[in-house]
């Protein structure tokens, strides 16, 4: 197993997590922090790749540095506003729908 850790992000349950990839670089449920078996998980890349909410967020993470609430609110704003997509396959589960009241 490789020694790199990664973070995650999944997209059904809206938490940021971390994990460690097997060999082949691949993240899997079995090396995540919580288990997110069949869920829409985005494995975050390099910071450079991300707008600034986003990549300032990943240097802290990486650097072992507090996140405030303000700025997770902002990280979580930009995911959402720039559409993250899924990078393990899955797709997003659809909303589901309002019951009447």
């Amino acid at each position: 197993m490789s020694a790199r850790q990664v973070i995650a992000f999944c997209l059904d349950c809206w938490e940021l997590h971390y994990g460690i990839p097997d060999s082949n670089g691949v993240y899997q449920r079995d090396s995540g922090s919580s288990n997110h078996w069949d869920h829409a998980v985005h494995v975050f890349g390099a910071p450079d790749d991300y707008p600034p909410p986003i990549r300032g967020v990943l240097v802290s993470l990486q650097a072992g540095l507090p996140i405030s609430d303000g700025r997770a609110d902002l990280f979580s704003l930009a995911i959402a506003v720039t559409a993250l997509q899924p990078t393990n396959g899955r797709e997003v589960a659809p909303p589901k729908p309002k019951e009447a009241a």
